[in-house]
C-alpha cells in the first residue's frame, strides 16, 4: 500500500487509476528495465547463403603436367653414395700410407745392414795398366744410354771378358778392379782385394735395392700428393669459407 501525498486540506483526494499496457505479441508483461535493453541492441538479421556457393561452376579446362619422377637412387641426391665414396677413398689413402710407412722402414733397415757403393766389379789381369779417368769409350754410355744399350754392354763383357781365363801354368792372375762414375761421368776405378769382393759385390746389390725403394717412395709419394691436391678442390668447392 502506498502512502499518498501530501495534500492540502481544502482539496478533496485524488481518486488513483491503474494502468496497464502490453508490447508486441508476448503473452508476459515485459519489466521496464528490459524494455530499455532491447531498444539499445543492435537488430539481428537472418543469415542467408552467398548467392551461388552452393552451385559449382564447371572446372576450367587447364593443362596438365607431366609427373615428376621422383627416384631415391640417383648419385646426385643419394647421401649413401658419397659416404661410401668417401670410405672409398680413405681405404685407398691408408693403404698408400702403410707401403709408404714400410717402404721407408727397409729403407733405414738396408743402411742398417751395411755399406752401401754405387759402382759395379770388372775384372782384369796383373800387370796390366788400370784404365784412367776418362779413358773408356763407354763412359757415356754407362751415364746417358738407355736400358737397352746398357744391356747390350753388359752381355757384349760377358762374352768378351778381359783376356783369356786364368790356369793353374799360368802366370796371369785375375783381379778385380771397382769402377763408378764421378760426378763429371768420368769413369774411376780402384783395385778390389780378393779378401774384399765379398762385401764389395753386398755393398753394390744394397745399392740397387735402394734404388727401388726409392722409386717406390717417390711413386707412393707422388699418388698421395695427388689425392691431397683432388681432395682440397673438392673441398673448397663443397665447403664455403668461414
Amino acid at each position: 500500500m502506498t502512502s499518498e501525498p501530501d495534500r492540502l486540506p481544502d482539496q478533496p483526494p485524488r481518486a488513483q487509476r491503474r494502468v496497464s499496457f502490453k508490447i508486441g505479441k508476448s503473452d508476459q508483461p515485459v519489466s521496464g528495465q528490459a524494455a530499455r535493453a532491447d531498444t539499445h541492441s543492435p537488430p539481428t538479421l537472418p543469415s542467408q547463403p552467398w548467392p551461388g556457393a552452393s552451385a559449382a561452376g564447371p572446372a576450367p579446362a587447364l593443362p596438365r603436367l607431366k609427373q615428376v619422377a621422383m627416384n631415391s637412387h640417383r648419385h646426385e641426391v643419394n647421401p649413401a653414395l658419397a659416404i661410401g665414396l668417401l670410405g672409398d677413398i680413405q681405404a685407398v689413402i691408408l693403404t698408400w700410407q702403410d707401403e709408404l710407412r714400410q717402404v721407408v722402414s727397409g729403407i733405414h733397415a738396408l743402411y742398417d745392414e751395411g755399406p752401401i757403393v754405387d759402382g759395379w766389379l770388372e775384372t782384369c789381369r796383373a800387370g796390366k795398366p788400370l784404365p784412367g779417368p776418362g779413358s773408356s769409350p763407354n763412359a757415356d754410355l754407362l751415364r746417358h744410354g738407355d736400358t737397352a744399350d746398357l744391356m747390350d754392354y753388359v752381355e757384349t763383357l760377358e762374352a768378351n771378358p778381359a783376356g783369356p781365363p786364368a790356369t793353374a801354368n799360368s802366370t796371369d792372375v785375375a783381379q778385380y778392379r771397382f769402377c763408378c762414375l764421378d760426378e763429371e761421368g768420368k769413369i774411376q776405378s780402384q783395385l778390389c782385394p780378393p779378401a774384399q769382393l765379398t762385401t764389395v759385390s753386398t755393398a753394390i746389390a744394397r745399392h740397387q735395392k735402394l734404388r727401388q725403394l726409392l722409386s717406390q717412395k717417390q711413386y707412393l709419394e707422388a699418388k698421395l700428393k695427388r689425392a691431397v691436391t683432388g681432395l682440397t678442390t673438392v673441398r673448397d668447392e663443397l665447403v664455403p669459407p668461414r
